[in-house]
């Protein structure tokens, strides 16, 4: 039988005079790469083959394919493209060549279960059928997502709810009965991972389906992430320890400068002078200037504005006026966060933790999965995963009302 080492160099025309013919080393990581980042069976003289080729021949890899310097645009084109070329070789090379014998040997009442289920397998049906649709409805649910987050971390974070309408204290219960409730839907779905012979898990005769599923995950992780930021209870970036602020009607830039120093351990000068240099070039600092002067109502905002970008990575919004006057990231999640620290609430924010952790791994899971079934049936369900967590935050409200319900547009 041919060995893997001898089927690439047949495949690739690696002859003995090529420099690559004893060390194929490279060559066998390259497809074996392909192979598993696709979800391919291993199929010699087929479609596989014939991409691989291409790709080999055009230094593509799975990497390179979805790569997010392409941008947007262009990754969306892409999408576009292996959507048409998995419906086109599904009518053409899967259909098309069964279909008779479908017709052959069920009846009558048969053949459309039989069609249904091979389109299923093997061409993109449910949410991924129209996938300008898919794409519309992915904008809303991510866009859902975010602000749904954002005002349960608000409820809980703010100090502004009383426990009578919010339930402030019992935040850990709640994160644990939403994770509870996910994992117990999810996981009787997984069990058919272990039974390929009975379930679909991604395995089918269209080489085209899985490279559109391998770009539609890369886009999701692009262009719609979840990636919650955590806070970790008693410090936060260079401040070493935790202390409840000083109770004021008004902050001044010094009472910011004041409490940076003081839990960070730096000198209060150093810290006045840094925060006022950054906030000179804060779009949102300054909508907050009261003539030559900064005037807060509360001091985690300003100082939450300050620990957030001072990183290098972190880039602070423009605003679109009069739409856009205040940063909506600092002021709904960051900052309640960092209050919550400051007050030592850290049972609440542990358990703020490890919903993030918990939603943030499932949403790597689902965009590592080279299977339409998987991502069909729970991608929105883990984006509704915030309201859900809104709703069993308020009191008074029937909660299976709002799970059974769906996003409201």
């Amino acid at each position: 039988m041919e060995s893997k080492k001898e089927y690439l160099r047949r495949i690739l025309k690696v002859t003995k005079d090529d420099v690559w013919y004893s060390e194929m080393d490279t060559f066998m990581r390259e497809y074996n790469n392909f192979i598993s980042a696709f979800n391919f069976e291993e199929i010699r003289d087929g479609e596989i083959e014939k991409i691989f080729v291409e790709f080999h021949n055009k230094g593509i890899t799975p990497a390179r394919l979805v790569e997010l310097q392409k941008g947007k645009e262009e990754l969306k084109k892409q999408l576009f493209y292996y959507s048409k070329k998995t419906k086109e070789y599904y009518e053409t090379e899967i259909k098309g060549k069964r279909y008779e014998e479908i017709c052959r040997t069920n009846r009558a009442k048969e053949i459309q279960i039989e069609l249904m289920d091979l389109a299923r397998n093997h061409s993109l049906t449910g949410n991924l059928k129209d996938l300008s649709h898919f794409l519309s409805q992915l904008d809303k649910w991510w866009i859902t997502f975010i602000n749904e987050l954002y005002v349960v971390v608000d409820l809980i974070f703010s100090g502004e709810y009383e426990d009578e309408f919010i339930r402030v204290n019992e935040f850990d219960k709640v994160v644990d009965k939403e994770i509870s409730y996910y994992r117990k839907r999810v996981a009787k779905y997984a069990k058919s991972f272990n039974h390929s012979e009975y379930y679909y898990v991604g395995k089918n005769d269209n080489p085209y389906k899985n490279i559109f599923l391998y770009c539609l995950n890369a886009y999701i992780r692009n262009f719609y992430p979840i990636n919650i930021i955590t806070m970790q209870p008693g410090s936060v970036d260079k401040l070493l320890k935790m202390i409840k602020p000083e109770q004021k009607e008004k902050y001044t830039l010094k009472d910011v400068a004041k409490a940076y120093a003081m839990m960070s351990n730096e000198t209060l000068d150093k810290s006045y002078e840094k925060i006022k240099q950054q906030f000179r070039k804060s779009p949102f600092m300054q909508e907050l200037k009261k003539g030559r002067t900064y005037e807060f109502d509360c001091i985690e905002i300003p100082l939450a504005t300050y620990i957030y970008y001072s990183k290098k990575n972190h880039v602070e919004p423009k605003f679109s006026k009069p739409f856009d006057t205040y940063d909506k990231f600092i002021v709904h999640f960051y900052a309640p966060l960092l209050r919550a620290n400051m007050y030592g609430e850290y049972d609440k924010l542990r358990a703020f933790n490890r919903y993030a952790d918990f939603i943030n791994n499932e949403f790597r899971k689902f965009t590592g999965t080279v299977n339409d079934a998987y991502l069909d049936t729970w991608l929105e369900e883990l984006f509704l995963s915030s309201l859900h967590l809104k709703g069993r935050c308020i009191r008074g409200v029937n909660i299976e009302s709002v799970i059974e319900g769906k996003i409201p547009y």
